[in-house]
């Protein structure tokens, strides 16, 4: 599954209260996944839940904030195509 998501915008869920979504360009051997154009959902400091920001990029696009991330594997819960979000009312 992961490399038919290759080159292309993901939403990657972790354990950590941190959302990412970018381009999964690279998995590193078998402990992380390498995103490009990243922008990070904190649920710490955003006020609108993680449904509504992760719709609002499918929706509309997003602005990346970082170039490049890795992030380890053990500590994703969930990914997903972003293309693949359900916008309501669609």
């Amino acid at each position: 599954m992961i490399p038919d998501f290759l080159n292309q915008n993901v939403v990657v869920d972790t354990e950590t209260g941190l959302t990412f979504i970018g381009r999964l360009t690279a998995l590193q051997d078998t402990r992380s996944l390498v995103l490009e154009h990243v922008t990070i959902y904190d649920e710490t400091t955003i006020r609108i839940s993680v449904e509504e920001y992760i719709i609002e990029c499918a929706e509309n696009g997003f602005a990346p904030v970082r170039k490049t991330v890795c992030i380890n594997r053990d500590k994703v819960v969930s990914m997903s195509l972003l293309a693949d979000i359900i916008i309501p009312g669609e």
